[in-house]
């Protein structure tokens, strides 16, 4: 893949704020009464459509919880913090926690009739 120029780079970095490619051109240094053709050129081409696929991928990570973080929440949660003011949510979070940390694991067995058992074992 070849090196963005600044002006391309700079496209690539604007575009994301509002998905408007004339604008985020303009923002990036091109000309306003040529932004709107070098917008739609700039995307189609593979290395700025490869730089958009990276901030979209980074974005995307970044707003998924860790499960690190997940289970700070549900554990504060558990001991009565901030968030609930309600015990189903702390028994709730607390089964989530324990489920996360391997506490116990469900196993569903099933068999030719239309009963579903679910059981739970520790390990």
């Amino acid at each position: 893949m070849s090196k963005l120029t600044p002006k391309q780079a700079a496209f690539v970095a604007e575009y994301p704020k509002d998905f408007n490619a004339t604008a985020a051109a303009i923002r990036a240094g091109y000309a306003p009464r040529s932004a709107r053709q070098q917008a739609a050129r700039l995307l189609t081409k593979d290395d700025i459509q490869a730089a958009l696929a990276d901030i979209r991928e980074e974005a995307r990570t970044e707003s998924i919880l860790s499960l690190r973080e997940l289970q700070e929440w549900w554990s504060e949660l558990v001991r009565g913090g901030k968030y609930t003011e309600d015990l189903r949510d702390a028994l709730k979070a607390s089964e989530y926690l324990a489920k996360s940390q391997g506490a116990f694991t469900e196993k569903v067995e099933t068999s030719g009739t239309q009963r579903i058992e679910v059981v739970y074992v520790d390990e």
